[in-house]
C-alpha cells in the first residue's frame, strides 16, 4: 500500500480506540478515581461474564479431549481397513462431527463473552474523562432541545416552566456555603434523577467542574420540592378543599342545567346525535354527587393554568400560551 492511500482518519480512530486501562471491580476510596470502578449492576454483570467464561473454557478442554480420542479411534479403524459402512465406524464418525460442532459453538460463545468483557471492562481513550474539566451545559439556553431531553427528559420550554412553577430561586447557597444558580441546579438534579449515573460519572461526562459539592445541592433540591409541594405528592391534597365542596358542586350543577353552548351543539351535530344538545340535568343539590371527571377529547377539562382566557364566558375561548406544556409540567410533578 502506498503512503498516499493511507487515510489519516484511521490513525485518529486507532488512537482514540486505544485501551488505556481496565475498570476496577472493587470500589475506589479516592473520589477522583472512583469513576473507573464499576457500578453495582456492572459488578454483577462482570461476575456473570467471568463465571461463564470459566465454564466454557473447562467445557472446551473436555470437548477437545473427547474429540481427540474419537479421532484416534477413527484412525485406528482406518488402519485396520474397516469398512466405512460398518456401524461402529459410522457411530464414531457421527460422534466426532457432533462433538466438533459442539466445540465450535462453545468457541463462538466464548468469543462473544470476550467481546462483552472488552466492552464492559476496558477503558479506551475516547471514554476517558477529566475530573477538572471546565463547567458546561449549566444554563437552559446553552442546551439544545435534543441534549435537554436526553439528559432531563424535558425540552427547553418545559425546563423554563419548571424553573418558574417550582419556584427555584436564581441563586442558592447551601449550609456548607456552596453556591449554585437555579438553572444549573435544576438541570443537573433532573439529569441525576433521569439517568441514575453517579456524580463521578455524570458531572465530568456532561457538566464539568467540581464533583464533591453536588451531593449537598441535590439534597437541597429534594428538600425544596418536598417542603413546597408536599400537598401535591402526599396523596391527601383533596383535604385542602373539603370546605369548598358545596360551592364546587353548585358551580358544576349550574353549568349542567344550562342548555348546550353553540360549540357543543356543533359537536353533537357532527357526531350525528343532535338530540344530546337538548339534554338538561334537573337534580336538587342535596342529591347531586360528583365522583370525578372524564377528560376525553370532546370537552377538555382538568388543565390547570391552561385557560381559557378572555373576558367572555362559555366554552370555545382560546387557551393560554404553552397550555400543553403547563399541563405536562404540572402532572409530571405529581
Amino acid at each position: 500500500m502506498d503512503e498516499d492511500d493511507i487515510d489519516p482518519d484511521d490513525f485518529i480512530d486507532n488512537y482514540y480506540d486505544e485501551i488505556i486501562r481496565r475498570h476496577t471491580i472493587a470500589r475506589r476510596t479516592n473520589w477522583r478515581m472512583r469513576f473507573t470502578s464499576l457500578s453495582q449492576r456492572e459488578v454483577a454483570l462482570a461476575a456473570t461474564i467471568e463465571s461463564s467464561m470459566t465454564d466454557y473454557l473447562q467445557f472446551i478442554m473436555v470437548m477437545i479431549v473427547i474429540v481427540n480420542q474419537l479421532m484416534m479411534g477413527i484412525h485406528a479403524m482406518r488402519r485396520h481397513h474397516l469398512d466405512q459402512n460398518n456401524p461402529r465406524y459410522r457411530s464414531f464418525l457421527r460422534l466426532h462431527i457432533y462433538y466438533s460442532c459442539l466445540t465450535m459453538f462453545c468457541f463462538y460463545e466464548l468469543d462473544a463473552l470476550f467481546e462483552q468483557d472488552d466492552h464492559l471492562m476496558n477503558i479506551r481513550r475516547r471514554q476517558w474523562v477529566h475530573i477538572e474539566s471546565p463547567p458546561r451545559n449549566r444554563s437552559i439556553n446553552e442546551l439544545s432541545d435534543e441534549v435537554a431531553h436526553q439528559l432531563t427528559r424535558f425540552n427547553k420550554g418545559q425546563l423554563q416552566l419548571l424553573l418558574i412553577h417550582w419556584r427555584i430561586p436564581p441563586v442558592i447557597v447551601t449550609r456548607q456555603r456552596h453556591r449554585f444558580t437555579g438553572e444549573e441546579l435544576l438541570i443537573i438534579c433532573l439529569s441525576k434523577i433521569a439517568t441514575g449515573d453517579p456524580w463521578t460519572r455524570l458531572i465530568p461526562g456532561y457538566f464539568g467542574g467540581d464533583v464533591r459539592r453536588w451531593s449537598e445541592g441535590f439534597r437541597w433540591f429534594i428538600n425544596h420540592l418536598f417542603c413546597n409541594f408536599y400537598h401535591k405528592i402526599s396523596g391527601e391534597s383533596i383535604q385542602l378543599w373539603l370546605g369548598e365542596m358545596m360551592e364546587f358542586k353548585q358551580a358544576i350543577l349550574n353549568r349542567l342545567v344550562q342548555p348546550a353552548q353553540p360549540i357543543e351543539r356543533e359537536l353533537f351535530v357532527e357526531e350525528g346525535h343532535p338530540e344530546r344538545a337538548q339534554y338538561v340535568i334537573q337534580c336538587p343539590i342535596e342529591s347531586w354527587r360528583v365522583y370525578g371527571f372524564l377528560d376525553d377529547t370532546a370537552v377538555r377539562t382538568c388543565r390547570p393554568g391552561s385557560g381559557p382566557v378572555g373576558p367572555g364566558e362559555g366554552p370555545g375561548r382560546p387557551r393560554r400560551n404553552n397550555a400543553y406544556d403547563i399541563q405536562r409540567a404540572f402532572y409530571r410533578l405529581v
